[in-house]
């Protein structure tokens, strides 16, 4: 019996991780290459969402502050500085006043291995 709650619980765990790996859609990509320090993202459609969250792939990226624009004119600063390895993302961070349609995504950062010649790339994702 006990055998079986335990992997009950872990099938319930495992699908609620998938339900929110889900739930984060593809907002825009940008790639970054040595000398650049700033980068825009261009979202299409301008879908709403409630938070961001940042991927990255390639090389490392100290990724500093991210403003989002919305499509009613207003902006907001996240204050990211988060340093992010290829394959793994930001914290996700919340858009003050809920769900908003954004129309792009303006980002500081500082690349951490300037020796390799790949690029980085860095996604944005929206929930």
């Amino acid at each position: 019996m006990r055998k079986f709650s335990v992997l009950a619980v872990m099938g319930v765990l495992v699908a609620a991780v998938s339900a929110q790996a889900g739930d984060w859609q593809k907002l825009g990509a940008t790639t970054i290459w040595d000398n650049a320090t700033s980068e825009v993202v261009k979202v299409k459609g301008a879908p709403s969402v409630g938070q961001l969250q940042l991927r990255v792939t390639g090389k490392p990226v100290k990724i500093q502050t991210v403003t989002v624009f919305f499509a009613d004119g207003g902006n907001q600063e996240l204050a990211v500085n988060q340093s992010v390895q290829p394959g793994f993302t930001t914290t996700a961070f919340a858009l003050d006043g809920g769900a908003k349609a954004i129309e792009h995504v303006e980002m500081t950062f500082m690349l951490l291995d300037t020796q390799s010649r790949r690029a980085a790339t860095v996604t944005v994702l929206g929930s």
